[in-house]
Order: C-alpha cells, then sequence, then structure tokens
C-alpha cells in the first residue's frame, strides 16, 4: 500500500542518514540549521561507508593480529544503521517540537557513533 512504501522510503532514507529535521529545515529555507544538519548526515554517512569498507577489508584479509574486529566492526555499523533509521520513522510518524526533535536528533547521532 502507498501508507507502507512511504514508511519504507523514510526508513531507507534515514538508514542513510538524511532525516526528517534536515527535509523540513530545506523546506522552510532555514540556511544555517539545514547546513548543520546537511553537515551531519555527510559526517555520519561517510563515516558508515568507511566503517563498512574497513570491516569488509579485514574480514577479507583474515589477518590474525585483528582477530574478528571486522566482523564487529559491521556489526555495529549494521545496528547504527538501524537505530538511525528507527529513528527517522518515530521523527516522521510523531512529529516531535522543534527543541525535543533536535536533542532526540543529538542522541541518536551519538548513540550511532558510540555503536560504529
Amino acid at each position: 500500500s502507498n501508507s507502507e512504501d512511504s514508511l519504507r522510503n523514510d526508513f531507507l532514507a534515514a538508514l542513510l542518514g538524511w532525516t526528517p529535521d534536515l527535509w523540513m529545515h530545506i523546506k522552510q529555507k532555514n540556511s544555517s540549521m539545514a547546513a548543520l544538519f546537511f553537515s551531519i548526515f555527510i559526517i555520519d554517512f561517510t563515516d558508515a561507508i568507511f566503517d563498512f569498507a574497513l570491516s569488509l577489508q579485514d574480514i577479507h584479509s583474515r589477518s590474525t593480529e585483528t582477530g574478528n574486529l571486522g566482523i564487529l566492526l559491521l556489526i555495529m555499523t549494521i545496528l547504527g544503521r538501524i537505530l538511525s533509521g528507527m529513528h527517522g520513522l518515530y521523527v516522521k510518524k510523531y512529529q516531535p517540537e522543534q527543541d525535543d526533535a533536535f536533542s532526540m536528533f543529538a542522541l541518536m547521532e551519538i548513540g550511532v557513533f558510540f555503536l560504529e
């Protein structure tokens, strides 16, 4: 259905780090907040790509020095992306106040960076 497609698209966008908060500030032409959220999006997305590449490189090299850290990094990166996606769905569905939304976004990003 259309609602399920919308939820899936919102989850996938948030999985990459694109948040409803960023889109809201772009629509409202609030350039300073849009720039802040966009820069956090770029940093978060780049970090996830590097973590994913490093984990695959470590898994592929089968290094005995690092043990199974590549597998751990891969799992934690996937969990971080899922956390980001769940945050995007929550914000899209419940649309919290702007101050609450920013606080939740900051806590989500801290959680993602600690996981990764």
